[in-house]
């Protein structure tokens, strides 16, 4: 585990490769998990689970009381698992060619 400021990072190593891995930033009260991931040859081993388990007790450690993932589809039957309750859905988009900053400001 490293700590960076408030930004907590878990990895997990299989010889060297890497297996799984996350982040949560603190910020106050709040907790933002990111970049939760198992590599395809380590999933069903429980390692999301490890690093998700670490990643809260390291906030918690730290003063979070609240936490904010947002999760995949494939994720999210692992956060419901760990006892996280779905509160909204999100939508992402973007437009087909990304404006410039300039563009931005006067359009």
């Amino acid at each position: 585990m490293d700590r960076d400021g408030g930004l907590i990072t878990v990895t997990v190593r299989v010889g060297e490769d890497v297996a799984a891995l996350g982040r949560i930033a603190v910020i106050g009260a709040d907790a933002v998990a990111d970049r939760i991931q198992t590599e395809p040859d380590h999933r069903r081993r429980g390692l999301g689970g490890a690093v998700m388990s670490l990643l809260v007790s390291a906030a918690r450690e730290a003063g979070a009381v609240h936490g904010l993932l947002v999760a995949s589809e494939m994720g999210e039957p692992l956060y419901t698992g760990l006892g996280w309750r779905a509160r909204a859905r999100l939508v992402s988009a973007r437009t087909a060619t990304p404006r410039t900053s300039a563009e931005s400001r006067h359009g």
